[in-house]
């Protein structure tokens, strides 16, 4: 994974007695002679330490291990870490990704170690198939990095708000650009910053109350709602037992109405 290399040797990460510079590996290709690129320097900036050899994948060198791969929403883990003897260059690494790209990335929250034996904590930050790769580079250029394919659940456990972000009530104006408006539903848990928020309504159980036969409102798949007809409607959502509700006016705009400024924008950015 070139972008886990990119971000040992970039991400200006500081642990112990070196730091990297972003600026190294962004040009040091995996199979590039990198010795005017990449380079350490202590806290004191007293020592810079080069590295003169060719980069190369050596897999054989990291063992990434879990006692399970289903992993509650913001609750930290514990995962094992075992690499080979050597001097290692620059820091231990772990990256979060999903199918859209990183979510999370810099130096492994280390939290145990014992030589060449780490015992890392990880807090998943988003719903469903996440990644989590472990890797670091070694001063003979040997890049060793593993992934664990995550299934992020949903979890009460340390949920400490659940909101649908848009203060409790929205108001839609017929006809206008106030037709629709989004919701911005986000979780706060006890030890993620900042909030997780939604990419799809998909994670909710919700309810809509309103006439059956004749609806005042529509929502959709992106957490849109759309006003239909003048009257009132009750969203209600709930994620992992914290529920929200949102009350909804649909009006018909005022005989001469002009708007004097841009809606206001809701979106729904992290599932």
């Amino acid at each position: 994974m070139r972008v886990l290399f990119q971000l040992i040797a970039g991400a200006a990460l500081v642990t112990g007695t070196m730091s990297l510079s972003r600026a190294a590996c962004q040009t040091a290709p995996l199979t590039s002679s990198t010795s005017d690129s990449l380079a350490t320097t202590t806290p004191g900036g007293s020592q810079r330490k080069v590295l003169t050899h060719k980069v190369r994948l050596t897999p054989e060198r990291i063992r990434v291990t879990t006692s399970t791969v289903n992993v509650p929403l913001g609750s930290p883990f514990e995962v094992t870490v075992d690499i080979a003897p050597g001097e290692v260059f620059g820091v231990l690494a772990a990256v979060q990704s999903t199918s859209r790209g990183i979510i999370e990335s810099g130096a492994a929250n280390v939290v145990d170690r014992k030589g060449t034996h780490y015992v890392i904590s990880v807090t998943p930050i988003e719903l469903g198939a996440v990644d989590l790769t472990v890797g670091l580079l070694y001063d003979d250029g040997g890049y060793a990095e593993q992934i664990l394919h995550l299934n992020v659940t949903a979890s009460s456990k340390g949920l400490k708000k659940f909101s649908l972000g848009v203060g409790g009530s929205l108001s839609l104006l017929l006809g206008t650009e106030l037709q629709k408006q989004g919701l911005r539903p986000v979780a706060t848990y006890e030890n993620l910053l900042p909030d997780i928020y939604f990419h799809s309504l998909e994670p909710l159980s919700i309810t809509v109350a309103q006439p059956e036969t004749n609806p005042v409102i529509r929502l959709d798949e992106r957490g849109f709602v759309h006003g239909l007809r003048p009257g009132t409607a009750t969203i209600e959502a709930t994620f992992a037992g914290a529920t929200d509700h949102v009350a909804v006016k649909v009006s018909t705009a005022p005989p001469g109405y002009t708007s004097t400024s841009p809606p206001p924008i809701h979106r729904i950015e992290i599932h």
